[in-house]
């Protein structure tokens, strides 16, 4: 399976076009996506997310709200904290249920910012 494709298999089907487009933009090789994922049911349908990604953080301009969406949700699988972290702020108030495993994965993480941050804006 080529790296693009591990990424596009952690998306619902229906943001195909703008995940493509998303990847399309990032500079990625060809081990930069680990192989270890977790699957998640997401309205019945279940999706693979990978547990890291190992690419250069990277911020494409001239992209949409759903694309910039989709690349956070990426970086948020960074293996860097603070990339993780950084990218979980922007996705925090974000309302697309698509978003939600990727920024439930990191209330397990052990990276003590990124707890803080949604335990303030839980508190919020």
């Amino acid at each position: 399976m080529y790296e693009k494709d591990k990424i596009l298999n952690s998306f619902p089907p229906d943001l195909a076009k703008d995940v493509r487009r998303v990847l399309d933009m990032l500079v990625m090789k060809n081990d930069d996506i680990s192989s270890r994922y977790y699957i998640v049911n997401l309205g019945g349908l279940n999706i693979a997310i990978p547990e890291r990604v190992y690419m250069r953080e990277q911020t494409p301009s001239n992209m949409t709200a759903v694309q910039r969406n989709i690349l956070d949700c990426i970086f948020t699988r960074h293996n860097n904290g603070f990339v993780r972290q950084r990218h979980l702020q922007n996705l925090i108030s974000c309302t697309e249920y698509w978003t939600i495993p990727f920024c439930f994965k990191l209330l397990g993480e052990y990276v003590d910012n990124i707890l803080y941050d949604v335990k303030k804006h839980l508190e919020c």
